[in-house]
């Protein structure tokens, strides 16, 4: 059975647009069988920001178990608040039992239950 996937991106700014990273990220999904497509969450909104409406919105359905696994495009487009920010934010779905998935780093793919993503 795929995996309920959720993807997040953000931009910094209105005259920015998360386009590319929607594309890329749905392109990455239907290559794979054990993912499939459960929402799309876009924030315009600084990274260094903790506080951010769609990553919020994403954290309590993820702790609602709509989804299984987040797939981002990299760390700068989850935060730029720095490491501990992101380990946090990591935590966070984790704790909810989702699995997170970077696209620019492979080696954070946490459905590899493996070991590879830890």
């Amino acid at each position: 059975m795929a995996l309920k996937t959720a993807i997040y991106m953000r931009v910094s700014t209105q005259d920015q647009c998360v386009d590319s990273q929607r594309q890329e990220l749905l392109k990455f999904i239907e290559k794979r069988d054990d993912l499939e497509l459960a929402g799309e969450y876009a924030d315009v909104i600084s990274g260094v920001r903790e506080k951010r409406a769609e990553l919020d919105r994403l954290i309590i359905d993820a702790k609602q178990r709509k989804i299984d696994a987040v797939l981002f495009f990299d760390l700068s487009r989850l935060t730029r608040k720095g490491i501990g920010h992101a380990i946090k934010i990591l935590g966070d779905w984790k704790d909810a039992k989702v699995k997170p998935i970077c696209y620019a780093y492979p080696m954070l793919d946490f459905t590899d239950d493996s070991g590879m993503g830890k």
